[in-house]
């Protein structure tokens, strides 16, 4: 694809080389690119949800989670169906402890798609950080069933177990660092809108 951007296409056609070169490099694992040909596709007219939702997930992959957060809110206001999205917006806002806001998107995203393994895990990370254990456990169940990859709700049962086992010495959960995402698989598979 970078020999055909070079190639000077007219620019619908150079958008769109740059968003699949975009998803290229998020799959690679370098999303510091990614980020760049998204924000090229989008500045040479590729506006799509799908465009904001997947530089939404790049900039979360690299950090940068109140740029994801504007992403998302930008993917929400073009597709209110989108529930990767939501989930996408909920991970973040649990990165910027700002777990009711977490909560509302993962359960917006488990009411868009009940299937999408990420709005429970989402929600398990936010419930668990707000002390709702046997709820936070019950969707990191769920999210196994839909996943059984799933890292983040393997690691998340075996905090809550832990935190259970030291629960006889403490009166309180302590507070749990939303991880970054660890799951398996492409960059573009698991981040997939609908």
């Amino acid at each position: 694809l970078g020999r055909a951007l070079d190639l000077g296409l007219p620019p619908g056609r150079q958008a769109a080389a740059y968003y699949y070169r975009g998803l290229a490099h998020a799959d690679a694992g370098d999303f510091d690119q990614s980020v760049a040909d998204f924000d090229a596709a989008i500045r040479l007219g590729f506006t799509s949800a799908r465009a904001y939702g997947y530089r939404g997930s790049a900039n979360a992959a690299r950090g940068d989670y109140d740029l994801a957060i504007r992403d998302y809110d930008t993917a929400i206001r073009l597709d209110r169906r989108g529930a990767h999205y939501f989930a996408g917006r909920c991970w973040a806002m649990g990165k910027t402890e700002q777990f009711d806001r977490a909560l509302a998107d993962c359960n917006r995203a488990i009411e868009l798609d009940a299937g999408l393994s990420a709005g429970y895990e989402g929600r398990a990370l936010a419930l668990e950080s707000t002390g709702s254990v046997a709820a936070a456990e019950k969707d990191y169940r769920r999210a196994l069933k839909l996943d059984p990859t799933s890292q983040t709700a393997r690691d998340g049962l075996k905090r809550l177990a832990s935190a259970e086992i030291g629960a006889t010495t403490s009166t309180s959960i302590k507070k749990v660092t939303v991880p970054s995402r660890t799951r398996t698989g492409s960059f573009v598979r698991r981040n997939r809108p609908p």
